[in-house]
């Protein structure tokens, strides 16, 4: 077997076998159930904001930036995934929306008055 690829034994049966590179691997979370959260931080963010009316768009914004907090946190906490890099990544991905996010209430701010 070559360095670039591992063994990964489906189910229990030992004889059937598949390789799989080592990149791909690395790519798998460490902590169960962490696809189902990601999948509802951005439900809430892009979906359920939708259901507040139009006219309060404040309220919007407001509504996405506590759940990205919120969802900081949690990535902070948990490091969910395996290599330490793609961790950091998704710190700085989920800070950055934070940014983006208060700049767009400043401006909103600005704006209306």
């Amino acid at each position: 077997m070559s360095q670039s690829t591992f063994v990964l034994r489906c189910g229990s049966n030992p004889d059937s076998q598949r390789t799989m590179p080592k990149y791909i691997a690395h790519l798998f979370v460490r902590v169960a159930g962490w696809e189902p959260m990601f999948l509802f931080e951005r439900l809430v963010i892009v979906g359920w904001v939708q259901l507040i009316p139009r006219e309060f768009e404040y309220g919007r914004l407001l509504l996405g930036l506590i759940v990205s907090i919120l969802y900081l946190v949690i990535l902070l906490n948990q490091t969910p995934y395996k290599r330490d890099d793609l961790d950091n990544f998704a710190n700085i991905l989920q800070a950055c929306m934070q940014i983006v996010c208060m700049l767009i209430i400043s401006i909103l701010d600005v704006c209306i008055i």
